[in-house]
């Protein structure tokens, strides 16, 4: 038999899975099977599970770093909207201000929201900074928004940190047909490999990894290992640099 490695790769954050892949005889019960089809089922549901908070956490960690900007926009009452449409439009216009002002290759992930709190319009957005002083950026992005006040820190400390954000910035459903974030275009997505391995090997955490999660399942017909974690210096290595023997 041989083993399949899937990996998902955004920035420093990798998600692999290493399953076997079973080999039917004509033989074979339906509980046989089933025994032999389960390491590989279960193998591949863990590692294509994406919530909207995971696909959220991936397109932050493949397009965002330290530099970047994790701010708040607040409405005062002169300028409250009443519906999205014009929530969208007083981002389409902070956009183009921005990009007038010195950003021309602005990235970003923005998120309206309205039904926590006192149910007030605001909103939150990850942007892509310029190299500049945090206190300059937050200076231009409050003259750029003009709609009341915002609240500009860096982003990506940590790992927590952005899961945490993560899930926050999609708690709230969005009403049917809208979008509950909204990407900039041309933002990196997650790269996905998959390849085939001796069924001899076994995956492990590399060094200088910190790990976030691991499952395993192990009968007499095959297994699974899942691991999520985080390269905490540079790119790291590649999972297939660590199929152990």
């Amino acid at each position: 038999m041989a083993k399949q490695l899937k990996t998902i790769t955004a920035g420093r954050l990798v998600t692999a899975c290493l399953y076997t892949v079973p080999r039917y005889r004509s033989t074979d019960s339906p509980y046989l099977r089933r025994e032999k089809a389960r390491a590989a089922s279960e193998g591949r549901s863990r590692i294509n599970r994406r919530t909207s908070a995971q696909k959220f956490e991936g397109l932050v960690f493949s397009n965002f770093g330290p530099g970047d900007y994790y701010c708040t926009f607040e409405y005062d009452p002169a300028h409250l909207p009443s519906v999205r449409r014009e929530v969208l439009r007083d981002w389409r216009r902070l956009r183009a201000r921005l990009r007038d002002g010195g950003w021309p290759d602005l990235r970003y992930i923005y998120v309206p929201e309205h039904r926590h709190g006192e149910g007030r319009w605001h909103i939150h957005a990850i942007l892509g900074g310029t190299g500049g002083m945090l206190e300059l950026a937050a200076w231009q992005i409050e003259q750029a928004w003009g709609c009341g006040p915002v609240t500009v820190r860096p982003i990506l400390r940590s790992f927590s940190e952005v899961a945490e954000l993560s899930r926050y910035l999609t708690k709230e459903r969005p009403e049917v047909g809208d979008r509950g974030w909204i990407p900039s275009l041309g933002l990196a997505r997650p790269s996905v490999e998959s390849c085939r391995v001796p069924d001899s090997r076994s995956l492990v955490l590399p060094p200088g990894c910190y790990s976030i999660d691991r499952r395993e399942i192990k009968n007499e017909y095959g297994e699974y290992i899942f691991l999520k974690y985080y390269r905490t210096e540079g790119d790291g290595p590649h999972p297939k640099d660590f199929l152990k023997l």
